[in-house]
């Protein structure tokens, strides 16, 4: 290549990477993606192929979303709370007045017992490498153990909980909990020792969900989600202040009682129930542009990225899926085809600038892109113009 070409194509590289950037000055906002009312005021779980749902505690729901709507896929549940998934795609469904963790099987839309041993059950996760989950009790402020044939153990009572309501775990196998009354998050290490890893300025704790190094909070009525430095254990505010409904910049959108939450398979989106309004707000452009991290550092070049994310008419999409050509593919959240073959241009390594033909209506989607090797999905956000 000639050193005339070589200057050409970096510098239509850089142009590119200088409208990314554009982007990422002005894209970390709120929107409203699902007006008040929704049902869904509790947990928010994303599925390992991408499907969101949300539980509705005050009209005993579980759901899953579709353009401009929440869709109930189960009802008559008692105070549904949190979400795990087991191996076969089956979603656990802790209901936290009703005493019972249920399973709901999304391809024949039925749901089984599992048990009905464990008291007030809110959060719920599961364990490594296992497909036992770990449930939280808010009546005797435990954490239990609960097999895939039922079976019930306890796992840890410490005088540190006050209402475990929610749960994760870090790739160090640390694991989280979040206690409603106290704002407190407890970390249990490896090595079996307990103790308080932070305490937020709320006595509503409400979900967290982590991505990367950072564990992302919810405080219900304080109005606020905190974002909390794994490494550190250092928090910030990082969304909201007094109680309202205002959709645009991050440093002045507000809140009315976060509480579910849940992060994209991407990183770079929250989506957050609301208990009081039933609303559910996305925060979108939490991570800047594909191939760089927080600090400015190079993302791992398998990670996948679509960008800006709410999506418009046109976007960018970062894949590791191999040799191009990509065949570039949009579905609804039920699996129904709303785009085959969409216009894909490569921009850059890894890179594709892609079109949608038409205007769809404003929600969720799963863009899935493959090639002769490998096939991926991603959720995304359609944002109306």
């Amino acid at each position: 290549m000639s050193n005339f070409a070589f200057d050409m194509k970096r510098t239509a590289w850089i142009g590119v990477w200088t409208l990314l950037h554009v982007h990422l000055l002005c894209a970390q906002t709120v929107s409203t993606i699902l007006p008040g009312g929704s049902g869904i005021d509790e947990a928010l779980f994303r599925a390992a192929n991408g499907v969101l749902y949300g539980t509705g505690y005050d009209n005993g729901t579980l759901n899953t979303f579709a353009p401009g709507a929440a869709v109930p896929v189960l009802d008559a549940l008692d105070s549904p709370s949190e979400m795990a998934e087991l191996s076969d795609g089956r979603i656990a469904v802790a209901e936290s007045q009703g005493h019972r963790i249920v399973l709901f099987d999304p391809v024949d839309e039925t749901q089984t017992l599992l048990t009905s041993m464990i008291p007030n059950p809110a959060g719920l996760v599961r364990m490594p490498g296992s497909d036992s989950l770990l449930v939280s009790s808010v009546f005797t402020n435990s954490l239990y153990c609960l097999a895939p044939n039922g079976d019930t153990s306890l796992y840890l009572s410490s005088p540190l909980f006050n209402a475990p309501v929610s749960m994760l775990w870090d790739d160090a196998n640390n694991l989280y909990t979040a206690n409603y009354y106290s704002g407190r998050i407890v970390r249990k290490a490896p090595d079996d020792s307990v103790y308080t890893f932070c305490t937020l300025p709320t006595s509503s704790l409400g979900h967290i969900a982590r991505f990367g190094s950072y564990i992302y909070a919810t405080g219900v009525f304080t109005h606020q989600i905190y974002r909390i430095d794994i490494n550190t254990a250092e928090w910030t505010v990082y969304a909201g202040s007094t109680q309202g409904a205002v959709d645009g910049g991050l440093d002045t959108a507000l809140f009315n009682s976060p509480n579910g939450i849940s992060i994209s398979a991407t990183g770079d989106s929250l989506y957050i129930s609301e208990y009081n309004t039933k609303a559910i707000r996305l925060i979108s452009g939490i991570l800047p542009p594909v191939g760089l991290n927080e600090a400015g550092h190079s993302l791992p070049p398998d990670e996948p990225r679509v960008w800006p994310n709410p999506v418009r008419t046109t976007f960018f999409l970062h894949h590791a899926a191999g040799p191009e050509p990509l065949q570039v593919q949009l579905f609804d959240t039920k699996g129904a085809l709303v785009f085959a073959d969409l216009p894909a241009d490569p921009v850059g390594e890894g890179l594709l600038q892609v079109h949608l033909p038409s205007r769809c209506a404003e929600g969720l989607y799963l863009l899935q892109y493959a090639n002769t090797t490998s096939v991926k999905t991603i959720q995304v956000y359609i944002g109306g113009e």
